[in-house]
Parts: structure tokens; sequence; C-alpha cells
């Protein structure tokens, strides 16, 4: 587990603020494909819960740049998936705070 850089080829809304309240038509309208650069962080630990050792695997994304401008995004999306006996019992795509890294 640990950190990683991505850079892949995805489709994008650019030029809108979708949190004015966009229609489907208008956002498919501006779609276009660009380079994304994404950090993608994993990491684990083993916790129990009501006598039972569970392994929580936490996976976070983070976009930094689009086709080559840096992006300042306020907040990471995480996946957690926690595993009971080699079986996943539950996962949660949740929003998490990114951590001031002195930038």
């Amino acid at each position: 587990m640990g950190i990683s850089n991505v850079q892949v080829k995805a489709n994008m809304i650019m030029g809108v603020n979708i949190n004015a309240g966009i229609t489907e038509d208008q956002a498919e309208a501006n779609m276009d494909i660009g380079i994304v650069n994404v950090q993608v962080a994993a990491f684990g630990a083993k916790v129990e819960l009501d006598g039972i050792l569970i392994e929580k695997i936490i996976i976070q994304e983070r976009i930094l740049e689009i086709n080559g401008e840096e992006v300042s995004q306020t907040d990471i999306t995480q996946q957690i998936f926690e595993i009971k006996e080699g079986e996943v019992i539950r996962h949660s795509p949740e929003k998490a705070e990114i951590p001031h890294s002195g930038k």
C-alpha cells in the first residue's frame, strides 16, 4: 500500500460551474476529453469491533491537474472497505478533507 500518481484520459465537463445547477443537456454540450493527473493513496488498518477483528482498507483519490493546469481540490474522494475473514462486509464511498501539506 502507498501513494501513486497516475495520468488518465477522461471525459469531463469544461467551463461550467456544476454548483450553479446546470441541466443534463448543458453538461453534455460542455463535455470534453482531457488528461487528468490523479493521486491515489491506499492504506489499511486492523480494527476490533465487538470482539471481531476487521481489516479496513481505505483508497483515496485526489485530482491534481486537468490538462496541465493545477487544480485546487477541497476534499478527497475515498472508498472504505471493511473485510472480515477475506470477505468484504461493507463498502462505502465517502468524502474526506485534504490534510494541509504546507503547499
